[in-house]
């Protein structure tokens, strides 16, 4: 059950939805939060509620000036409610309160960004993010790690850490299905890359990624390996979701160029990444794409490779009708290349679906 405070509750929602506001508002960045009539706000699903350990004098203090704060903030009296959440937030230290420590961070942060105070601001975002890594809360972390990376992004030579920050959040975001944290946190890398005005390989690296065709290079097919071999990088830093950013625009690269070798290795290396990042439905949706390219070429043993595994990994997330479709025009192909002991190996997967179906 979590812990609340009386009229301090409602607080919670509405001011941290304030904050991605306020912080986002100030550095001109895209704002993380969706129009109101969209439904639920990203804050609103990102919302830091204490937890409901034993209950301590300091922590009951500290959540009477949280709501002391908020009363100040309602009252645009920046100072009085940053006095109270300093105070709250260094009682809940004492009580050991992880999750009451963030929220206070995060309502500090968004009262220093009032006062015109950057500096302080960061430090607070940092003080948040640390918290969310720590406690593992992955969906506040999306939203510390945008806000960091819009507060840094300004500042000379911030550019390289905000976008260290922006990939952070993807990858965080992927990892966790936050699809909505996702596509707010790369528009936030596609802010970043235009306001640029230096062309640094860490920041220009992942601009490369968003870049609109109209801005594509005069030779798609050396672009595209080389989106490729950042891609590769990527996947070696187990950045899946950023890596497959870099793969398919290789993949589209070697359309434009007309080089199936590029589109097919890029398909092959965004199979793997979608598979490890869980995300089957695109993994199926590039097999198809790979099916279809080798069928234009003729490649019957390949075709048939791509069948085979569609087969599997329908089968693994338990797709058995979609499975058993794709085994038996694996079972076609294998038959008419006349490849009997994948044939039989075919029949075994699908008597051995038969039976799962029975079951």
């Amino acid at each position: 059950m979590n812990r609340w405070v009386s009229g301090f509750d409602r607080s919670r929602a509405c001011m941290g939805k304030a904050g991605a506001i306020v912080v986002l508002s100030l550095l001109g960045a895209v704002a993380l939060l969706p129009n109101e009539a969209q439904g639920q706000s990203l804050n609103q699903q990102m919302t830091v509620y204490l937890n409901s350990g034993s209950r301590s004098p300091q922590r009951d203090m500290a959540d009477q000036l949280m709501g002391v704060g908020k009363a100040h903030a309602d009252m645009e009296d920046w100072r009085g409610a940053i006095v109270s959440w300093q105070q709250a937030q260094q009682l809940y230290l004492q009580a050991g309160d992880m999750d009451g420590q963030g929220l206070a961070f995060n309502y500090l942060a968004i009262a220093y960004a009032h006062q015109g105070l950057p500096r302080a601001t960061e430090d607070a975002l940092r003080r948040q993010l640390a918290v969310s890594r720590d406690q593992r809360d992955f969906n506040t972390q999306i939203y510390a790690n945008n806000n960091l990376g819009q507060a840094l992004a300004p500042r000379a030579g911030g550019s390289p850490a905000a976008g260290s920050l922006f990939i952070e959040g993807l990858d965080v975001a992927s990892s966790v299905r936050n699809h909505r944290g996702e596509a707010h946190t790369a528009q936030n890398m596609i802010w970043l890359a235009n306001s640029l005005n230096q062309p640094e390989l860490n920041t220009r690296e992942y601009e490369m990624a968003f870049l609109p065709p109209s801005e594509w290079v005069a030779n798609p097919i050396s672009y595209g390996i080389k989106l490729g071999q950042h891609g590769d990088v990527r996947m070696a830093e187990q950045r899946y979701y950023m890596a497959t950013q870099f793969y398919g625009v290789t993949e589209t690269m070697a359309k434009v160029g007309n080089s199936p070798a590029l589109q097919l290795a890029a398909l092959d290396r965004l199979i793997k990444a979608y598979r490890i990042m869980g995300r089957y439905d695109l993994a199926r949706d590039a097999l198809d794409e790979r099916l279809q390219v080798v069928q234009k070429l003729g490649r019957p043993q390949e075709e048939l490779a791509i069948l085979t595994l569609q087969g599997e990994l329908n089968r693994e997330i338990g797709r058995n009708l979609v499975a058993q479709k794709y085994y038996e025009q694996a079972l076609a192909v294998a038959k008419r290349l006349n490849n009997q002991q994948q044939a039989d190996l075919i029949r075994g997967q699908l008597a051995a679906l038969e039976n799962e179906v029975r079951k």
